[in-house]
């Protein structure tokens, strides 16, 4: 009887090594997996990720209605706003876009001989600097490109009837997504912690904590910050007499989903068309964008964001640019959420290591 309960202790414990490790390795195969599907994958799962994030970004206000109405009406109260704001875009916000975008391309010819009869006195500058920069053979190698490109993208029918499906398969899966994300999040978490270990899951539901909380902060205030940028952006332009006010404000608002090099890449296309529309609207259009992007960066950023999500710049940046480079436009959305849970994970194992030292020690 004794020679039994001696070796409990050891039976238990090269059970939990082995069952730690099966764990680890399917995790592990997993992830490997999906880096392989690739971009498909991740791009045909896009209805996913897009509800999981407006769920993240969502979910305190559908805890708050729960206080007062079951959750199955706090959920249809907060998908229906939310369907009825995307309906109101569809309907008003995006035809105006979109005509923007047709008198843009109408115009691109007129900009086009207008930058060709400023390029003498451009190449003069650059000749007189000793710039070793021949203008013309970049500004013709840039109309070649875009010639091909348009030439290979217009005829495919079947590419842009492939993309309008998508569009239509992602704007109706997202809500049903978020709906079961919202209103089943007890019953996902119960699953997904009944694949793990029974000793191991202290420590997952602490990442799973972790994770939920710097994501939940994160979209949140990324979603906001980019909402108000796109709004305030808009409005600066009408100020200052920008002709697509609509389609570049639209443009910034949601480039700013993306920190740091969004607001960049957003005020590059209203600058160019003004420097060549020819006239002096590149300037009131950079003082706009500069006076729009002080006011987030200085008075609402800091209010919305805080110091809820602790994590650098840098890091930021280098994930973007990473997605970017291995899963085009989304990688780089999904960038900055992996290497937030990839730090939560860490933190986590980090602080469980210390304390099992502590409670050994």
């Amino acid at each position: 009887m004794s020679v039994e309960r001696s070796k409990m202790p050891i039976n238990q414990q090269g059970y939990k090594r082995k069952s730690t490790i099966l764990f680890i390795a399917s995790v592990s195969i997993t992830i490997i997996l999906l880096i392989i599907a690739g971009p498909g994958l991740w791009s045909a799962l896009l209805p996913a990720w897009l509800a999981a994030a407006f769920a993240y970004a969502l979910f305190p206000i559908v805890r708050a209605i729960e206080k007062k109405l079951p959750r199955v009406w706090a959920v249809a109260i907060v998908l229906l706003t939310l369907i009825a704001i995307v309906v109101l875009a569809l309907i008003w916000l995006i035809p105006l876009a979109i005509e923007q975008a047709s008198e843009l391309f109408k115009n691109l010819p007129s900009y086009i001989n207008n930058l060709q009869t400023h390029l003498p006195l451009w190449q003069k500058g650059l000749d007189n600097n000793s710039i070793p920069i021949d203008l013309e053979t970049v500004l013709n190698s840039i109309v070649t490109k875009v010639g091909e490109y348009s030439a290979n993208i217009l005829p495919d029918v079947v590419s842009v009837a492939s993309l309008v499906i998508s569009f239509v398969v992602a704007l109706f899966l997202t809500p049903l997504y978020m709906f079961y994300y919202l209103f089943e999040r007890d019953r996902f978490i119960n699953g997904m912690l009944y694949l793990v270990p029974s000793h191991m899951r202290p420590v997952v539901r602490n990442i799973g904590h972790s994770i939920h909380d710097d994501l939940g902060k994160f979209f949140r205030a990324q979603l906001v910050i980019a909402a108000i940028s796109g709004i305030l952006t808009t409005i600066a332009y009408f100020i200052v007499g920008q002709e697509f006010a609509i389609l570049f404000g639209i443009i910034m608002g949601v480039l700013s989903i993306f920190p740091y090099i969004g607001p960049v890449l957003g005020a590059i296309p209203p600058l160019l068309i003004s420097l060549l529309a020819g006239n002096m609207q590149w300037l009131t259009t950079l003082l706009a964008i500069l006076i729009v992007q002080q006011l987030l960066g200085t008075l609402i950023a800091p209010r919305v964001l805080g110091k809820e999500v602790q994590i650098h710049p840098v890091y930021i940046l280098t994930a973007l640019l990473l997605g970017a480079y291995l899963a085009g436009i989304v990688g780089a959305l999904l960038s900055i959420p992996i290497t937030l849970i990839i730090v939560a994970i860490f933190r986590e194992i980090l602080a469980y290591t210390v304390e099992i030292k502590q409670r050994s020690g």
